[in-house]
């Protein structure tokens, strides 16, 4: 776990505005330093909820990005972790993916989760590369769709990641330009 969590920290240094980490070890209280330390660097953390079913409702981290992951009828899996901890979902089932050796197969997990929520998250960075990291997760939580009640809930979070209605709100709002003073020569 340090390791994958010393790796967030070096990317973070190194330029990425988003980085995923679909492991064990959510509930370590290190996972939530880390999306603290990458949220001061201007960058988001994203982590996987894990695939035992546990509820985490005994711990939320402000500056994590915990995903769910939820089946092709947005009905969250079984084995998705879930609770006070859980901030959103995304499609984890059946997710094809590139595999060792080449080709593709089918893979399902909050593994397959977590990378499809830091997608969105870097296409609202993308869209409109102004954002804070406080902004693109703002906007992020806002363009989910609800799925569970009303507003955010211990199974769906704030929602299912809905990448259309996330970049409409990244290129919403103020936006400012600075142009520098130009001289002649």
């Amino acid at each position: 776990l340090s390791d994958i969590l010393d790796g967030a920290r070096w990317a973070a240094d190194n330029g990425a505005k988003t980085v995923s980490a679909s492991y064990s070890g959510v509930e370590n209280s290190s996972v939530g330093t880390t999306g603290t330390d990458l949220k001061n660097k201007d960058a988001l953390f994203f982590y996987a909820a894990g695939n035992s079913g546990d509820n985490w409702s005994w711990f939320d981290y402000p500056d994590t990005i915990v995903v769910g992951a939820t089946t092709s009828s947005d009905v969250i899996t079984s084995w998705s972790g879930r609770g006070l901890a859980l901030d959103l979902v995304a499609p984890g089932v059946d997710i094809l993916s590139t595999v060792v050796g080449g080709g593709y197969q089918a893979w399902s997990g909050t593994s397959m989760a977590t990378p499809l929520a830091n997608g969105v998250a870097a296409m609202i960075f993308a869209a409109n590369p102004w954002l804070s990291a406080d902004d693109v997760q703002t906007r992020l939580y806002e363009s989910c769709d609800d799925l569970g009640p009303a507003g955010e809930d211990d199974t769906y979070g704030m929602g299912r990641v809905n990448l259309r209605a996330a970049v409409g709100a990244a290129i919403t709002g103020p936006m400012e330009l600075d142009v520098p003073v130009l001289v002649a020569g």
